[in-house]
């Protein structure tokens, strides 16, 4: 059994429940031109912060993962999430190289946290989550998580709280296509005139720590 520490999951999380403010607003992208763009994210957003380290592998991964319409900016201080939004994170941990973005996305989308129910959008080819009723999904730790090739992923989840901003590095947007999940590395932004995408590349980074 391997234990994970707490002091950085509880700067970002609470760990009791608060129900979600249950409205949806606009959300605000900044791109690197400095121009901000309005709408409705689509899908789910990912991030990845540095690879770390602990006692049992050499690479620990935190990857965090945002519902679009559960952030109210995305610019060049980071992520903004909503305050009291429901998010989760993954930890995916490895011995001897660094985790694979593709992989970890394809371990989580086929085996999620107790915590989370995943939801495909055959109209618009989106992935979206939803907190789980399973008494499950109670424990904001899952000390046993599904299986890498060469590691293991472990699972944090709770609420976002106010004020906190997330700089770890944007992949982009899960996508599903043809029963496949992938991440691609834009975000797709309905607007007043219609949808919108914006490659990551052009989103203005936020401020590595």
């Amino acid at each position: 059994m391997r234990f994970l520490s707490l002091a950085s999951l509880l700067m970002i999380l609470s760990s009791t429940p608060m129900p979600s403010a249950g409205v949806i607003d606009v959300t605000r992208i900044t791109t690197i031109k400095g121009k901000t763009l309005e709408g409705t994210i689509l899908g789910v957003i990912v991030t990845k912060s540095p690879a770390t380290s602990d006692e049992n592998f050499k690479y620990v991964t935190t990857y965090s993962f945002y519902t679009g319409d559960g952030l109210s900016a995305i610019d060049g201080q980071g992520l903004h999430p909503r305050a009291k939004t429901f998010s989760f994170m993954a930890f995916a941990s490895t011995r001897t190289a660094p985790s694979d973005d593709r992989e970890v996305v394809q371990v989580v989308i086929s085996k999620p946290p107790d915590a989370v129910m995943l939801a495909p959008n055959a109209a618009d080819n989106s992935i979206t989550f939803r907190e789980s009723p399973s008494p499950l999904a109670a424990m904001p730790i899952q000390l046993f998580g599904p299986a890498l090739k060469d590691g293991e992923i472990t699972y944090a989840h709770g609420y976002a709280k106010p004020q906190y901003v997330n700089t770890a590095k944007l992949l982009g947007e899960l996508t599903v296509s043809n029963g496949n999940a992938r991440l691609t590395p834009a975000l797709r932004l309905k607007t007043a005139a219609g949808v919108v995408t914006i490659r990551v590349a052009d989103v203005q980074p936020a401020p590595r720590r």
